[in-house]
């Protein structure tokens, strides 16, 4: 898998990924990942900002791993987030292994993914 930047590119180019967590997922996350941090911005009572709520509260998981991030004060009633780049990839595998009925946890995930070029099918 190759995910660098050529030199007439002005970003990664699409790579796609099962919808299922992988560590292949993870490794194009933490290579993807702004190295000053994922900033993400959710209005406050959103369904998306309970779903980050419950994957960042888990605390250490099974994996041994947790969400480390930044709140900051955002604009208009939003609250906003700045999740360090070494568990960006934690955050997308707690959204996409959610036990959500609606699937919103799971698009969530799959912007996430997005934004970084990284199409979930």
């Amino acid at each position: 898998m190759n995910t660098r930047i050529d030199e007439n590119d002005t970003e990664p180019k699409r790579i796609c990924f099962s919808a299922y967590w992988s560590e292949a997922l993870r490794t194009a996350i933490m290579l993807r990942a702004p190295s000053d941090g994922y900033r993400i911005e959710m209005h406050g009572g959103s369904d998306d900002l309970n779903h980050m709520a419950q994957a960042v509260n888990q605390g250490i998981d099974s994996h041994l791993e947790a969400v480390q991030f930044v709140e900051f004060g955002g604009q208009h009633g939003r609250r906003g987030f700045r999740v360090t780049p070494e568990t960006l990839h934690v955050l997308v595998r707690r959204l996409m292994e959610a036990d959500d009925e609606t699937g919103e946890a799971h698009s969530l995930a799959s912007g996430i993914c997005e934004t970084l070029n990284i199409e979930l099918v």
